[in-house]
């Protein structure tokens, strides 16, 4: 049987030319039998370190990089580039074992964690994460991830760099509406009488109350005009996933819409995550403001769609 790598250091080292701007630093320990503390520092460049008191199974030790990874996305808006990953031990695991460990980390990296090209807006990234980032605020995500399981990954694979057509991934990321409204229906105690998955309650439920619980800053403009047909455009998009097309409604996003419903998807989906981070709205209202304003604005395609319905 193939021997576990073990290390007490990980670190990976990520660059972006736009959104890492300024010095900022986090750290933060995460207690159990073997204390693991995170420290990420930006200066130029990004770097995630996470080291643990003793010894430790690097696999355990990435799945902590991991999420850290996902979790700074949530923040950025987008992914940045990995340019190095390293690993230290006290001498329990061969050197070349861990070049190896090292290589193939990098050679498996997650293709969803390479974000598609108009994610990389400047004005996506909403805050610093050093204004939130602590023990509690992770304590949280970890949960979270065990609760979104698969749901998150398709999030991310609906903002993945290539892949399958922007329409799809569109689609994809109206689909995430109902596990959304059972997580916060679960841990906020919102929307207490939705039962997503039923027979009674249909997609555009779900997206109906989400947007009127968090994103009437995102789609102020499609609230102000006709909402109702707004979102069952949104429904019609969502069920191209799961409906033959003689079942599918006609009105559907297309042309460069499902860029910009994409990206406001994308804002729906962190705000949901912001609020059960605890993460306090004026953190990042601001910044959700201008970010939106410049999708609002974004080619004409807003005002093309209003033209739709």
């Amino acid at each position: 049987m193939e021997q576990a790598v073990t290390c007490k250091v990980v670190r990976a080292v990520f660059k972006d030319d736009v959104i890492m701007q300024g010095y900022h630093s986090s750290e933060f320990t995460i207690e159990g039998d073997n204390p693991i503390t995170v420290q990420v520092e930006q200066a130029g460049t990004r770097a995630i370190t996470v080291s643990a008191e003793n010894e430790e199974y690097a696999s355990n030790l990435c799945d902590v990089l991991n999420k850290m990874i996902r979790l700074l996305m949530l923040f950025d808006g987008m992914f940045t580039e990995l340019v190095s990953f390293e690993t230290a031990s006290d001498g329990y695991t061969p050197e070349d074992v861990l070049r190896n460990y090292e290589r193939e980390y990098v050679e498996y990296y997650p293709s969803y964690h390479r974000s598609a090209g108009y994610c990389t807006v400047p004005l996506n990234k909403l805050f610093e994460f050093d204004q939130v980032l602590n023990a509690k605020v992770w304590d949280t995500w970890q949960w979270m991830c065990v609760e979104l399981d698969v749901v998150h990954r398709m999030y991310m694979c609906g903002l993945m760099e290539g892949g399958f057509p922007v329409d799809l991934k569109c689609a994809l990321l109206i689909q995430q509406a109902d596990p959304l409204v059972e997580l916060v229906r679960d841990h906020k105690h919102y929307f207490a009488s939705l039962t997503p998955g039923f027979e009674t309650h249909s997609l555009m439920t779900s997206l109906d109350v989400l947007i009127s619980k968090y994103g009437t800053e995102i789609f102020a403009e499609e609230l102000k005009y006709n909402y109702k047909e707004f979102i069952r455009m949104l429904e019609s998009t969502g069920d191209r996933l799961t409906h033959i097309k003689r079942a599918q409604r006609n009105l559907v996003v297309s042309g460069d819409e499902p860029i910009l419903y994409s990206m406001k998807m994308s804002l729906l989906y962190r705000v949901v995550m912001f609020d059960l981070l605890g993460i306090d709205k004026g953190v990042y209202m601001d910044s959700l403001v201008e970010c939106v304003k410049f999708w609002d604005n974004w080619d004409g395609v807003l005002t093309r769609s209003f033209k739709k319905y």
